[in-house]
């Protein structure tokens, strides 16, 4: 049997993919496409829904001092409310501002973890002795440079923002706490997906919409407590349901219509109960 001839379609497929990124797209296109990984080579192809991969820190770098203020001894990670709190009655810390401070900080458990995770040679940015000191840097830089020169503009030079805080003064903060949320708002998607005859959206809308989707997935994954490993994609088939699971690949891939936005609770479940029945030898 001689070999396929597909210089017929060749031509398409150059002038398909030139316009999949960035000039004029053709939906005429669509339907001669097996399915595309967009971002192989340089981006994950999976995405995990274990909650385990990356535990809490076993021990902080205390850079601010926090835990050595109040008398808390290393690793600090361990240390208790009650422990934190007797520590800071047994150090005087009812007449120490500083110390009051740092005690109502540790006791927020949610900074108490930021706290944690900040690697040596850094600083919490959240705390009002770092506040100062990166102000009074600022000022005095900014003088150096000249009157046109604010503090605003030192803070960008070194990857910093002014946020304002309502009628209080200015805080300070890393542009990677203040830009970066979650992923259905990230500005770009942090793993290869599939794309399958849908070209009725650019890249950009495929990636926020599957932003959501990898979001309601994992959610969902959490809730039913299901571990494991899958892909994603969009696709424009209007004879597939919204969400489909391909399992014909060595890792299944979670399709969602590239049309859908919004709420994206029902389909994730349908799916995650589809992976949880493939992991225990049923059909789905």
């Amino acid at each position: 049997m001689p070999d396929l001839d597909i210089s017929a379609i060749a031509p398409l497929y150059d002038q398909w993919a030139d316009s999949w990124w960035g000039g004029e797209q053709d939906e005429s296109y669509g339907l001669i496409f097996a399915p595309l990984l967009v971002g192989e080579g340089t981006l994950p192809e999976t995405i995990s829904t274990c909650r385990e991969l990356v535990g809490p820190p076993t021990w902080c770098w205390d850079t601010n001092g926090w835990y050595e203020l109040l008398g808390i001894s290393w690793p600090y990670v361990d240390a208790t409310v009650g422990q934190i709190s007797k520590s800071y009655i047994a150090h005087g810390g009812q007449q120490d501002p500083r110390m009051t401070y740092v005690f109502k900080k540790l006791l927020d458990k949610r900074v108490r973890r930021s706290y944690h995770s900040v690697p040596l040679g850094s600083l919490y940015l959240d705390d009002e002795a770092v506040q100062r000191m990166l102000k009074d840097q600022a000022r005095r830089e900014a003088e150096k440079r000249g009157a046109q020169v604010d503090i605003e503009e030192v803070f960008k030079d070194w990857g910093l923002d002014v946020v304002q805080e309502g009628d209080t003064s200015d805080t300070v903060s890393e542009h990677t706490e203040s830009d970066v949320e979650d992923l259905a708002s990230s500005e770009s998607l942090p793993v290869a997906y599939w794309v399958h005859q849908a070209f009725g959206r650019g890249q950009e809308d495929h990636e926020r919409v599957l932003g959501q989707w990898i979001e309601a997935l994992l959610r969902e994954a959490g809730r039913v407590h299901y571990v494991g490993s899958l892909c994603v994609g969009v696709h424009g088939i209007t004879t597939l349901p919204d969400a489909y699971l391909d399992s014909t690949h060595t890792v299944p891939i979670a399709y969602l219509n590239e049309s859908l936005d919004g709420d994206l609770g029902d389909l994730a479940a349908l799916i995650i109960a589809q992976l949880t029945s493939l992991t225990q030898g049923e059909t789905p």
